[in-house]
């Protein structure tokens, strides 16, 4: 019988294959009303969209380059950018960009394929909701808006990249990025 790893082996075995340096190699995004789901409570349906990944938006990936992002093994993220990088994106504050606004964070457990990004920033700001240890954890949330970021592995060893941001809980931005391992 083999040995049991505990929580935080079980995060770094998930993180291996994400740690290195990725670079943008094209987005997609769309805008929609939230429609319920048959056979959910309206909240749920809300959560079902905001949690889903954004793989379908892949197939119509426009080229884009200049942004890297960087995952370390030691549970940290970073993006850099090469100039201004047009196209959409949600800064740290749950507001809509027309450039991409890089920022640090922190990497956290996404469930056995996937992991979560999270900004790190100064001082407790109302709006960065607590790390959940049970499920998904927003990267922002200041009651009409919150954000959800999570990386996951495609095919091919491109990393997919979902940004989902529900407002007044009845709009749906979800950006869709995939970067290319360059380190």
């Amino acid at each position: 019988m083999g040995t049991r790893l505990s929580n935080a082996e079980r995060t770094l075995k998930r993180r291996e294959p994400f740690v290195g340096r990725w670079q943008l190699a094209g987005f997609n995004h769309d805008d929609s009303s939230i429609v319920e789901a048959p056979h959910c409570s309206w909240g749920a349906s809300v959560s079902l969209v905001l949690y889903a990944s954004a793989e379908e938006l892949l197939a119509q990936v426009q080229p884009r380059r200049g942004l890297i992002l960087e995952i370390t093994a030691d549970g940290s993220f970073s993006e850099v950018a090469d100039g201004i990088v047009e196209m959409p994106w949600i800064n740290v504050y749950g507001e809509m960009e027309h450039a991409a606004q890089p920022f640090a964070g922190t990497v956290l457990d996404g469930g056995k394929t996937a992991l979560q990004l999270r900004p790190t920033v100064e001082g407790a700001p109302t709006w960065l909701p607590p790390i959940n240890l049970d499920g998904p954890t927003l990267r922002y949330n200041d009651g009409d808006t919150r954000v959800h970021d999570r990386v996951s592995l495609i095919k091919g060893g491109d990393l997919h990249r979902s940004v989902r941001m529900v407002t007044d809980d009845a709009y749906l931005t979800r950006i869709c990025l995939r970067y290319e391992r360059v380190g």
